[in-house]
């Protein structure tokens, strides 16, 4: 939950790139409660996330208003 960003009823999450950067991810999610999801296509099981991307200001800039 801490790692996904809802926008217009799509979600994503923050990867780190190799160079540092981070990338926008879409992801499909299933179930989800108040403290878990189900991700189930965007990610791999070794992707790292970023948790807690709540500041719009970085949402912005990320380009997540699709």
């Amino acid at each position: 939950i801490e790692a996904v960003t809802e926008r217009e009823q799509r979600f994503y999450c923050l990867v780190p790139s190799e160079d540092g950067s981070l990338e926008t991810r879409e992801i499909t999610v299933g179930t989800a409660n108040e403290t878990e999801v189900i991700v189930l296509d965007g990610l791999s099981t070794d992707d790292e996330v970023v948790l807690n991307v709540t500041d719009p200001e970085i949402i912005d800039e990320l380009d997540l208003a699709i």
